[in-house]
């Protein structure tokens, strides 16, 4: 079955109907057809129904409100679905169906269904998002969420392998979540889901989803338990915002080495906030439009040594530098793909100015150089693959550091892209991720990273192994809202940006090393 609006209608039907009574037997009337619905489709007027085995076809009757003509029949289709085009905008239209079976005999009429087509398209819904996959003892479990402020009533998930043209629909589910238990270990598979409004109209596929099904490892020893180990810290500051603005969305964080002052990237705004390293506001830069100097869709930003702020505008496709002033300096272009297929997440400056600039959607990475740009990583599971990358960060070996988020891990690479290692793996338990985000790298060479599906800041040492879970004063988990990036100070500081809660936290760690 090939994507498309009557396979999406026809899964969605079967799910909501479910228990409807079998087809009569022998020379019983063939029952009456059942409707899905009506709805527009640019200008025209689009009829759905259950299929029936029992019809070899469905006749479709139309008669307009404001005639003296009865039903009309307009159309005979074997499939579950009849696009009206001889329709008129503003004018209502009554449809009503009858099976057609062996021999032409004709069942009971449907019920009435009406439709006034709107001179004006109405607004689809968005392609929800994918949140993430696990693989699981008996399949491959799927989540994604909608799009902020869209309602939809259903989601279809779809699926084909890896080098196929066409998606088959899978299932229709009413939550956001799937497990495929059809799927064989060591395959690939590729998926993508659409949303459905109150209309059924169906958005486009959604960005595809490579998963591969691992086989099952063989029983192994076990291993004990590693325990939680709490860091503690304790609370300076809890910033919402800055003068007379308070934060939307704050993405990330970052503190500029020179003045240690902090700068919040607030993908709401569009605004890069700056506070003291008390958390104190001061200034906001950049303003909404997308010119030099204004952002689109600001995400992640990153700091020079001369604190030069290399901001990530998503909606532009480019990294803008600006000064500590906010005076704009230059734009970095990243090499895309396709035109307009660009995700930028975050950005790092290494220690010879090469600026890196993860790209989610392309699931890769572009080191900018005075030689032009390299790009390195695909999207997959392997060392060096990645499965949609968000934040990144520098140690002071010049190693980088990336979020590989849909993976649940953090990878390691040389300066030059060369993989080095990995650590992390899906889990709720110490040193496991659920989605990695921001990273930061102390100068003792501990890794922080911040996870907002589980909501904790962890510490790593510089080989990746578990050392401590930040926590308060007296040794309880932080209460954060899907931490997104962070970043580390002087004097012990730590700093949360919280998109969900909309803040900045600032910590003082009591244990520090």
């Amino acid at each position: 079955m090939r994507w498309n609006s009557g396979a999406a209608l026809l899964a969605l039907a079967l799910l909501v109907a479910s228990g409807l009574s079998p087809a009569l037997e022998g020379a019983a009337p063939l029952p009456a057809p059942q409707w899905v619905g009506a709805s527009h489709e640019r200008g025209k007027i689009r009829l759905r129904w259950i299929q029936n085995p029992e019809f070899e076809s469905v006749r479709v009757f139309r008669k307009r409100a404001d005639g003296a003509e009865g039903f009309v029949a307009v159309g005979q289709t074997q499939e579950n679905s009849f696009l009206d085009t001889a329709v008129q905008a503003g004018v209502a239209y009554t449809y009503r169906l009858t099976g057609i079976g062996v021999a032409g005999r004709e069942g009971k009429p449907s019920t009435e269904m009406s439709l006034r087509p709107a001179a004006v398209e109405p607004r689809v819904l968005s392609p929800p998002d994918w949140e993430g996959h696990l693989i699981l003892a008996n399949g491959i479990g799927l989540k994604w969420s909608a799009r902020d402020g869209e309602d939809a009533i259903a989601h279809n998930v779809y699926r084909k392998d890896p080098g196929e043209p066409q998606f088959e629909l899978l299932a229709s589910s009413r939550g956001t979540s799937y497990l495929d238990e059809s799927v064989e270990p060591g395959r690939s598979y590729v998926y993508a889901i659409t949303a459905l409004d109150a209309s059924f109209l169906e958005t486009p596929l959604s960005q595809e989803l490579r998963v591969t099904f691992a086989a099952a490892p063989a029983p192994a020893e076990k291993k004990p338990e590693v325990a939680w180990r709490v860091r503690r810290t304790r609370l300076v500051a809890l910033v919402a915002g800055g003068g007379e603005l308070a934060f939307e969305r704050p993405a990330d964080v970052a503190v500029g080495p020179a003045s240690g002052n902090v700068y919040v990237a607030d993908s709401g705004r569009n605004l890069v906030f700056v506070f003291s390293p008390q958390g104190v506001f001061q200034r906001t830069i950049g303003a909404g439009g997308g010119g030099s100097g204004a952002f689109r869709n600001l995400l992640g930003l990153a700091a020079d040594r001369d604190e030069n702020l290399y901001v990530v505008d998503a909606g532009a496709g480019a990294v803008q530098v600006v000064s500590p002033q906010g005076q704009y300096g230059r734009r970095l272009e990243v090499p895309s793909r396709a035109a307009g297929a660009t995700g930028l997440i975050d950005a790092a400056v290494g220690a010879a100015g090469q600026v890196y600039v993860v790209d989610n959607f392309n699931n890769r990475v572009a080191i900018l150089g005075r030689g032009g740009a390299q790009l390195f990583g695909k999207q997959g599971a392997q060392p060096g693959d990645f499965s949609a990358p968000t934040f990144c960060a520098v140690d002071a070996a010049g190693r980088l550091l990336v979020s590989d988020c849909l993976n649940a891990r953090v990878q390691v690479f040389s300066a030059d892209g060369e993989f080095v290692r990995a650590f992390g793996r899906f889990s709720r338990g110490p040193g496991g991720f659920g989605r990695p985000k921001g990273v930061a790298v102390s100068a003792a060479g501990e890794i922080y990273v911040a996870d907002s599906w589980l909501n904790t800041v962890q510490v790593f040492d510089a080989e990746g192994r578990f050392v401590a879970i930040l926590g308060d004063e007296h040794g309880r988990p932080l209460d954060l809202g899907a931490p997104n990036g962070v970043a580390l100070g002087a004097d012990n500081r730590v700093y949360v940006a919280e998109r969900l809660a909309a803040r900045l936290q600032v910590r003082e760690l009591v244990d520090a090393r």
